[in-house]
C-alpha cells in the first residue's frame, strides 16, 4: 500500500479532508493531512513565508517514512511543487487537485481577476499580511456545488491567509521536480480556478495521466469517493512503474 501526505489550500487547513483521508485509510494506505504553517493559529501568520510551507511539506514527507504521494488542492500545488524541486529521492508521485501547476519555464501563476469569482472577495486583514475572504464569494467559489449545511461548516472554519506565503516565487527544475511522476485532477465545474484555467497549466506542465471529476472547487466535499478512488489508482499505477523498473535492473 501507498502512504499520501495531503496539503491543502489557500485559508484551508487539514480539516478539508476530513472525507477522504478515512476512505484512504480503509483502502490500506497511510495517510497525513497536514496543517501549512498559520492554519491551525499557533504561528503569527504574519511571520509566514512560502519557505515555511515548503518546509512543513517536506518534513511532512520526512515523517512518512517511505516514499509518500503528495497530493495538493488548489494553493497547495505551490507547496507539493517545491518540496518535490527540494526532495524529489523522497517523493513517489505528485497529485494536483484543481491545483496550480507550476512550470519551470515561468509563466502561468494565478487566474487573471476576471477568470476567478473569488478575487473580488478578498479583504486585507492583521495589518495586510494576510488576507480573509467575504463568506458570499467564498461559497460562490469554494463550496459552488456544495450543500448548505457544508458550505456553512466549511466558510465557518477558513483563516487568513498569509500574504507571501501566497505570492512568493515558485522555482523548481526539470532535473528535480519534473523527474516525478504527476498527475492532475480537473474539476469540471470550478468557479474558483476555471477548467480552461487547468488545462492550460496542465499543457505547460504535462502530466503523466489526468483524471476528470464533475465537481466545483472541493470535491473532497462532493465526491469524495470518487476522489480517493482516483488517489487510489495513482497508488496502483506508481506500484506497478516501480515493480516494472524493478525488474528492468535485475
Amino acid at each position: 500500500m501507498a502512504a499520501f501526505v495531503l496539503v491543502h489550500g489557500g485559508l484551508h487547513g487539514s480539516w478539508c479532508w476530513e472525507r477522504v483521508v478515512p476512505l484512504l485509510r480503509e483502502a490500506g494506505h497511510a495517510v497525513e493531512a497536514i496543517d501549512l504553517p498559520g492554519a491551525d493559529g499557533q504561528r503569527p501568520r504574519a511571520d509566514v513565508t512560502f519557505a515555511d510551507y515548503v518546509a512543513a511539506t517536506v518534513e511532512a514527507v520526512e515523517r512518512a517514512g517511505e516514499q509518500p504521494i503528495l497530493v495538493g488542492h488548489s494553493l497547495g500545488g505551490r507547496s507539493i511543487s517545491a518540496a518535490a524541486e527540494e526532495r524529489p529521492d523522497l517523493v513517489r508521485g505528485l497529485v494536483y487537485v484543481t491545483a496550480l501547476l507550476p512550470s519551470p519555464d515561468g509563466g502561468i501563476a494565478l487566474p487573471a481577476p476576471q477568470d476567478n469569482i473569488i478575487a473580488s472577495g478578498f479583504y486585507p486583514v492583521e495589518d495586510g499580511a494576510s488576507v480573509m475572504l467575504d463568506e458570499g464569494p467564498a461559497r460562490a467559489g469554494f463550496y459552488s456545488d456544495c450543500s448548505e449545511e457544508d458550505a456553512k461548516a466549511a466558510f465557518a472554519r477558513v483563516v487568513p491567509q498569509p500574504v507571501r506565503a501566497m505570492t512568493e516565487a515558485v522555482t523548481i527544475s526539470h532535473a528535480r521536480w519534473g523527474s516525478v511522476p504527476r498527475y492532475y485532477v480537473f474539476t469540471h465545474e470550478d468557479r474558483t480556478i476555471p477548467l480552461d484555467f487547468q488545462q492550460r497549466m496542465e499543457r505547460q506542465s504535462p502530466c503523466g495521466r489526468t483524471f476528470d471529476l464533475p465537481s466545483g472547487h472541493s470535491p473532497f466535499y462532493t465526491h469524495a469517493r470518487e476522489l480517493a478512488d482516483i488517489l487510489c489508482a495513482v497508488a496502483v499505477q506508481l506500484a506497478e512503474s516501480a515493480k516494472d523498473a524493478g525488474e528492468m535492473q535485475a
